[in-house]
């Protein structure tokens, strides 16, 4: 056998052999009941974002293949994977986002705890609630959506005719005067918010003690645009904190969600797990912040 036969024998018995390792995989995705094949694709997916596949030896001295997971060291996001990583792009390396999207981030965060609601307060018309369910993100919980609009409402109960395997309740939502009746006292609790504060200019301390009452064990995860907000003890300037703080100002959007936030922690009402200054990408006037809290109970 040549030398080029020799790789080429190699990589066939490789891939198959690689391949076989994910179709074990796939028969633990498939066991969920309600998964379909976009689903199946998309979960396994994430389960490779945090494998990789690595030869073992076996007892008879030959070689298989097994997945190991992956052993990051540096800059974990919550999620215990990096936020972003260093890849090859046209003439250079750059940094590209694991997580472009807070759906994507709150996926990894699903896929390690078992929620029995989601809950989004901001909702718009449940397009992240909708994402998550059709991407394998907790379907068997109970999805909630909050929405300050009556026709962001009338879109995400339109929107669920079509999603009949998922289980939503849509309700009207003031950040500022907020309503929880309607949301699970029990059970545990994914919430969160999505550039949904960002419009509210001065946001009330009774939010955090709201919020802080959902459910029976809750996380919460706040995408907010929040970043110049931040002081200099906790994250370095950012050279879009002047831009970012000024176009803010001028549009009368919010200005102390940070403060109240911590206001609310030095109240003993919550406890700061993560602050995340420009985690996710995002316009220069407006980019994404992560904060995640849990309550104090």
């Amino acid at each position: 056998m040549s030398e080029k036969e020799g790789f080429e024998a190699l990589w066939k018995k490789f891939y198959q052999d690689a391949w076989a390792l994910r179709h074990r995989a796939l028969q633990v995705v498939l066991q969920s009941p309600d998964c379909d094949a976009f689903m199946a694709c998309e979960r396994l997916k994430r389960f490779e974002g945090y494998h990789v596949i690595v030869p073992v030896d076996t007892p008879s001295g030959a070689k298989e293949f097994a997945f190991r997971k992956k052993l990051y060291t540096e800059d974990l996001a919550f999620t215990q994977r990096p936020f972003e990583d260093v890849r090859a792009y046209r003439d250079g390396k750059t940094s590209f986002p694991n997580y472009p999207r807070p759906v994507d981030y709150l996926l990894d965060i699903i896929d390690q705890h078992s929620f029995d609601s989601i809950v989004e307060l901001g909702g718009g018309y449940a397009q992240n609630l909708f994402a998550l369910h059709a991407r394998g993100g907790a379907t068997h919980a109970q999805f909630f959506m909050g929405e300050y609009t009556e026709s962001g409402c009338q879109m995400a109960q339109q929107l669920a005719q079509f999603a009949p395997k998922m289980k939503l309740k849509v309700s009207r939502f003031d950040h500022n005067a907020p309503d929880i009746s309607w949301l699970p006292k029990e059970g545990k609790v994914l919430c969160f918010t999505a550039h949904s504060i960002e419009q509210v200019h001065e946001l009330s301390p009774f939010f955090f003690e709201k919020v802080s009452q959902i459910g029976s064990e809750l996380l919460v995860i706040q995408f907010e645009p929040f970043g110049f907000q931040v002081p200099l003890s906790v994250a370095p300037a950012s050279q879009f904190d002047p831009q970012h703080k000024k176009f803010f100002e001028n549009v009368h959007w919010n200005l102390n969600f940070y403060d109240q936030l911590t206001k609310a922690q030095d109240r003993g009402i919550l406890q700061i797990l993560a602050i995340e200054k420009n985690r996710l990408p995002g316009d220069e006037s407006n980019p994404t912040s992560v904060a995640i809290w849990k309550p104090k109970r």
